[in-house]
């Protein structure tokens, strides 16, 4: 209707401008254009009434006062790897590799994720992340579950609550999302994050400062446990986590910022019946490989498992570069021999450095990390990271407490079609003093990694 009255009102004044002149109806001619002027903006903000598509931000239907918006969006990821070489030896030297591990070809949907989120007024909203490519490791086959799933409130001036299930607060890897990430997430990042609990969370998004940002956690029960049952045998966890991270450099000229940050998270498991663990990493990052060269062996009787560490991010122009360090520790309620079992303690870190021939590197503040990358057309980024891990426990009263050690390089590049479709391409050298998938044997193992990976 408005389109109507508008084009209307261009052909009355077109016509009949010489009768409006010689008339003098000079107020009428004013009164037209102040009509058509505002029928201009209606049109103008016209599309916040409608279903439109903006990049990287999926199809978003907004309404005109913003107050209420629904928005659904994705990502998929398909992952292919190769082993070039895999040789074990044990201490006295002696070649134990299988032919099993040459010349491989694994492939995998790492992930299939779209998400359906909405506010509905007054700071209300929600979100469901459904995954169709979750489920067992070292299956075939992939189940459907959830990643996100949680009401939230945004306080204006004072940031977001999260109550449901969310990503804990973590690391500089674990809380990026896998859409920006130039790198493949460590393997100290593996060993030491809580992935998405249940629970409160809590995000400033931005509401202290544009340099600040501050995230932290309660939660209960096992990672990606939405149903948390009351239980006599006691398998009850509890655990929090916290992250902070600050712009204390920023040139918008130059595009160059750089933060530093810090984390710490907690898990408490006194009143845990049966083994807990399960974090591993498997060998050089390949999801679809089957050996875990890092593994804490699900151990049992264990008390608290507690980790922490800095972490900097740097941009200056087409540079990017970022290092982390975690340190991690179980504490056992265990006694051997009339002895407490000590702790089990293991550490790691990471410095990766990339060059975007064309394209943009960002900050996102807001959200406390690397922003999606900036591509009109074909950009294209060699990387480079570096990264070294200890999960042994030398002085252990028993024998069970190896998780594997050992140091990476990996070399590669990032191709960005546009901001929304990229291709990753990694070689890797994997080479670890203790392999435990390999009964702690020494191991050094080459790969050649791809990935595919689209969102919408």
């Amino acid at each position: 209707m408005k389109y109507i009255v508008f084009f209307n009102l261009i052909f009355f004044f077109i016509f009949n401008s010489n009768t409006l002149y010689s008339q003098d109806n000079s107020s009428e001619i004013e009164l037209l254009k102040e009509k058509i002027k505002k029928i201009e903006t209606d049109l103008a903000n016209n599309k916040n009434d409608k279903a439109y598509f903006e990049k990287g931000r999926g199809l978003q239907i907004k309404s005109s006062d913003g107050k209420y918006s629904f928005q659904i969006k994705g990502r998929i990821m398909y992952d292919i790897a190769t082993v070039l070489d895999y040789e074990t030896t044990d201490t006295n030297g002696t070649q134990l590799t299988s032919d099993v591990h040459h010349g491989g070809l694994g492939s995998d949907f790492r992930r299939v994720r779209f998400s359906i989120s909405g506010n509905i007024g007054d700071g209300w909203g929600f979100n469901i992340t459904p995954d169709l490519s979750d489920g067992g490791d070292d299956s075939e086959s992939r189940d459907l579950t959830f990643k996100d799933l949680f009401i939230s409130k945004a306080f204006k001036g004072l940031g977001t609550v999260f109550i449901g299930n969310h990503k804990a607060a973590g690391g500089l890897h674990e809380s990026t999302s896998s859409n920006n990430l130039m790198f493949q997430r460590p393997h100290h990042n593996e060993m030491m994050n809580f992935g998405h609990r249940t629970g409160i969370h809590y995000d400033s998004s931005g509401a202290f400062s544009d340099r600040f940002h501050f995230r932290t956690s309660l939660f209960h029960g096992s990672e990606m446990a939405f149903d948390q049952r009351i239980s006599e045998d006691g398998h009850e966890t509890f655990g929090f986590s916290v992250t902070s991270k600050y712009e204390f450099y920023k040139d918008e000229l130059k595009n160059a910022s750089a933060f530093i940050g810090v984390n710490y998270s907690f898990l408490d498991l006194s009143n845990f019946v049966g083994t807990y663990g399960g974090d591993s990493a498997r060998a050089n990052y390949i999801h679809m490989f089957n050996d875990r060269a890092v593994d804490d062996d699900s151990m049992s009787d264990t008390n608290t498992f507690k980790f922490f560490g800095p972490q900097l991010s740097v941009i200056y122009g087409q540079f990017f570069a970022q290092a982390e360090y975690q340190y991690g520790e179980y504490e056992y309620s265990t006694r051997v021999d009339g002895q407490t079992e000590e702790d089990f303690n293991g550490h790691g870190g990471s410095l990766g450095i990339a060059y975007a021939l064309s394209g943009k590197f960002k900050h996102d503040m807001s959200r406390g990390g690397l922003s999606s990358f900036i591509c009109e057309k074909h950009c294209f980024i060699p990387k480079y990271q570096y990264e070294a891990i200890d999960f042994l426990d030398y002085g252990s009263l028993t024998a069970d407490r190896g998780g594997g050690a050992g140091q990476l390089h990996t070399f590669g590049f990032n191709h960005y079609f546009n901001s929304n479709v990229r291709l990753m391409a990694h070689y890797v050298y994997g080479d670890y003093s203790s392999d435990d998938s390999q009964s702690l044997d020494e191991s050094k193992i080459q790969t050649l990694h791809a990935r595919l990976h689209l969102k919408f």
